[in-house]
């Protein structure tokens, strides 16, 4: 039941015009709620700022998508390492595949993907992820890992900034972790250093190249 009901959110929302956002759906806001990582939670649909729109990634958004991560290929891959993504010979039916598998990760509570727009759901700026925590992070309650990118051209604007303080309230208010890891790459400054701005808590140990920054409620 859970199921369907998100997918029909879903469609609607894919299928409806920025005049009328899908309704979201009400927020688990307290730490002993439904396990996120399972398919009876039922995650926040949305989040608007005043520069970006948020809402489940899927094949809808593959035009958008692809415009966007292609754009910033150097920027992403000097600053994610995420392998070779996004690679030269990526095409837009690869990034649909690709986002089909993340909207059944988001039906099925394994993993949250976000695309992030503009206000007016015009253009893709950058995306985020929200996955089971890892177990390096022990905690007395559910727990997650964020990771996140924004185009290399809204870098001078401070968007990257603004979608990361923007998620984390997010999670303050409408989700039910205790705490959030935040891995970002050693290579990373700017994003080591506004996490250290934004008051998270910084681990002495690098991980995999990453260093470790911590939300905790």
């Amino acid at each position: 039941m859970k199921a369907s009901l998100l997918l029909a959110t879903l469609f609607l929302a894919a299928c409806g015009s920025p005049a009328e956002p899908a309704e979201p759906a009400a927020p688990a806001s307290a730490p002993d709620a439904v396990d996120p990582w399972t398919a009876e939670f039922m995650p926040p649909m949305e989040l608007d700022g005043p520069r970006i729109h948020l809402e489940p990634l899927g094949p809808q958004h593959a035009e958008l998508d692809y415009a966007a991560y292609m754009s910033s290929r150097e920027h992403l891959q000097a600053t994610l390492h995420w392998g070779s993504w996004p690679a030269a010979d990526d095409t837009v039916e690869q990034d649909r595949a690709d986002l089909t598998r993340h909207m059944d990760e988001f039906v099925s509570g394994k993993g949250y993907a976000y695309t992030v727009l503009t206000p007016d759901r015009s253009r893709c700026v950058g995306c985020i992820y929200l996955d089971p925590g890892l177990e390096e992070f022990p905690s007395t309650g559910p727990t997650a890992a964020l990771a996140y990118w924004v185009v290399a051209d809204e870098l001078d604007s401070d968007l990257d900034r603004e979608l990361l303080q923007s998620v984390l309230q997010w999670i303050e208010t409408d989700w039910p972790f205790v705490s959030v890891a935040v891995p970002l790459r050693v290579e990373n400054e700017r994003g080591c250093a506004i996490a250290r701005d934004l008051g998270l808590e910084e681990l002495p140990e690098v991980r995999n190249e990453h260093r470790q920054f911590v939300w905790h409620r």
